[in-house]
């Protein structure tokens, strides 16, 4: 939806002329206005019996007054949009064709703001629960992130347990009963596929809206786990889909030699081992500190209600690098890899992209105080900037030797830069709430002084 400059009273006159007119038209010629006829939605007849004909120019003007009502309570990523235009729809004809109220401002007004509020009133708190494919072993028990908890497998027959016993005690009868323990049981026995779980907590969405954001946060925190746990050893960590028990794969093939070479997969043993113990580096301090600016970020995403600037940018960020350790391919893992660094620091005017991104990842990951080390920090920014330009402007083929070779540095780089610059921003940047484009750059306008004074010092000792 675009922004209407139309005050809501201005629409709602346009609405009703139209809705008019159309009816008029349509009466007359159907054939004639058939190509305008909205098919997918319609207006109840203000007498409760039957449907008005509604074209498409009234279906975006009550777009518009839809876009008008979520601005109200900065509901647009929040509601469906869908069930808010019935809504409005519904009640301007109660309002203003039944009840013949004049369309003024106040009377506009006063419709979008009980639309708005009703809307607001179906927002609330959601837990779901996706499979995760991770791990064999089932330490840690639980890595808890805040808003979204990845837990064994055995703890979820356990936190379902009351759920359960509520859900099969709302059924009206014993029919009802039977039916929904054979749901039930189908749903344990699809989780039982897994290992691991994702206990995702979402709050401020209604429940049309509350799944894909769930799905989005989980996903946001295995975004997060790669670059903490690092994406070599996480890259098959995923949310589950399929019921891997029964996913049994093949590849057959002939060798030069005319030997057939036959190879079976299982697909519930698709999942990451990792060593015996691997869950004790969680505990250390550093690790913990991570775990605690992750925590903030993934909150930030599991309410609704909150802006926080920098740690949307960040979760920006950590997606398109997630994305690449989820690809197969090497030439689209770097394309994402270098967007992921790009998302997180260009910010502002710049007449060179390229310089602006090496000069910026170089000064935040800097981690020596010899200007020659910081050079050649840019030199490989710029080559992994260069490549991922050669491949999205075609001047290289995305299955050279380059790519081929260029998709693990780029992968580190971006791994790098998540790493530290979670740590540069700290959990004051990423929680605050009014961080403009300007202010962003005005930080790396900062740390980029703070370098130069680095490098000045010490040319003025002679190191």
């Amino acid at each position: 939806m675009h922004a209407s400059k139309k005050k809501p009273e201005e629409i709602l006159e346009l609405l009703f002329e139209e809705l008019a007119d159309f009816a008029v038209r349509a009466t007359a010629d159907f054939k004639s206005v058939r190509e305008e006829f909205d098919p997918w939605y319609s207006l109840p007849q203000h007498s409760g019996s039957g449907s008005i004909l509604t074209s498409k120019k009234a279906s975006a003007l009550l777009d518009q007054l839809t876009e008008h009502a979520l601005r109200l309570r900065n509901l647009e990523a929040r509601v469906s949009h869908g069930d808010l235009k019935k809504e409005i729809g519904e009640e301007a004809v109660r309002r203003f064709l039944k009840e013949e109220r004049a369309i003024d401002r106040q009377q506009a007004d006063r419709l979008l703001s009980w639309a708005a509020k009703r809307a607001e009133g179906r927002c609330g708190e959601f837990k779901y629960f996706f499979p995760v494919r991770f791990t064999f072993q089932e330490e840690p028990h639980q890595i808890d992130l805040g808003s979204v908890k990845l837990k064994w497998l055995q703890r979820f027959d356990a936190d379902l347990f009351g759920h359960t016993k509520k859900y099969l005690a709302s059924q009206k009868d014993e029919k009802s009963r039977e039916w929904s323990r054979k749901h039930l049981r189908q749903a344990i026995e699809y989780y039982e596929s897994y290992k691991w779980f994702a206990e995702v907590t979402i709050r401020g969405c209604d429940e049309k809206r509350a799944e894909d954001l769930a799905y989005e946060l989980a996903t946001s925190a295995l975004d997060c786990l790669y670059f903490l746990i690092g994406r070599k050893g996480t890259y098959r960590v995923e949310i589950g889909r399929f019921k891997l028990a029964s996913d049994h794969r093949a590849l057959a093939w002939i060798k030069p030699n005319g030997t057939m070479m036959v190879q079976t997969s299982h697909g519930s043993l698709d999942a990451m081992g990792f060593k015996d113990g691997w869950s004790k580096d969680l505990e250390r301090p550093d690790v913990q500190e991570s775990l605690d600016l992750i925590r903030t970020l993934l909150d930030t995403k599991a309410n609704l209600t909150l802006r926080r600037p920098l740690a949307n940018r960040f979760l920006d960020a950590a997606r398109w690098f997630g994305e690449g350790v989820r690809d197969k391919k090497s030439h689209s893992k770097i394309v994402k890899f270098i967007t992921s660094i790009e998302r997180l620091v260009v910010a502002g005017k710049s007449e060179d992209i390229s310089e602006t991104v090496a000069t910026r990842v170089a000064d935040l990951t800097i981690e020596s105080d010899h200007l020659a080390d910081w050079v050649e920090k840019k030199k490989l920014v710029k080559r992994a900037y260069a490549l991922r330009s050669d491949l999205v402007h075609g001047s290289v083929s995305p299955f050279s030797d380059p790519v081929l070779k260029g998709v693990s540095s780029c992968g580190d780089l971006a791994e790098e830069v998540l790493h530290i610059a979670l740590h540069r921003i700290r959990k004051d940047g990423l929680m605050a709430t009014d961080v403009s484009e300007a202010e962003y750059a005005a930080w790396f306008s900062g740390i980029r002084t703070w370098v130069l004074k680095i490098h000045e010092r010490n040319e003025d000792v002679g190191l």
